[in-house]
């Protein structure tokens, strides 16, 4: 089964690029959505939630660098205060959150279930004052956390 993929990215060319640079790497991953911009990939998900989400880093650094936001919008980057509260297995999975993982991808990297993943993930966004996956993944990068080489585990064959 492959792994189902978001590409986000402000022009087309350059979500065909991201395309293309996934296509050649394995016959695992399939691009199932894509979206212009931060906003519109949240819709475009509706009620299915893809694997992976890969995201120009020029979106990212935008809306980064902002960082602005409506007053009623949630807090996107919890103060150190808050990140010292995360247990070591939480810090881990707000990581794997930031390189954009799934649960079940989550799972079979820390070697837990699901179930339990779901759990650290409740306990991540309520300790860090967050309302969804999304907004961790995008705290974790803000933070820095999880940066470097992104390596998806792939599916069992």
């Amino acid at each position: 089964m492959a792994m189902r993929i978001l590409l986000v990215g402000k022009y087309k060319l350059t979500r065909d690029g991201l395309r293309f640079g996934l296509a050649g790497r394995r016959a695992e991953l399939e691009v199932v959505a894509e979206a212009s911009s931060l906003p519109e990939a949240v819709a475009e998900c509706g009620g299915s939630v893809p694997e992976a989400v890969v995201i120009e880093y020029a979106l990212v650094a935008e809306g980064l660098s902002a960082g602005a936001a409506p007053d009623d919008a949630p807090q996107v980057r919890p103060d150190d205060a808050r990140l010292d509260q995360l247990t070591p297995r939480e810090r881990d999975v707000f990581r794997l959150l930031g390189r954009g993982l799934s649960n079940a991808a989550i799972a079979r990297a820390l070697s837990i279930t699901e179930r339990t993943v779901k759990s650290y993930v409740g306990r991540v966004l309520a300790k860090l004052g967050l309302e969804s996956r999304l907004q961790a993944g995008i705290a974790a990068y803000a933070h820095h956390i999880g940066a470097g080489s992104v390596r998806l585990p792939l599916p069992p064959a």
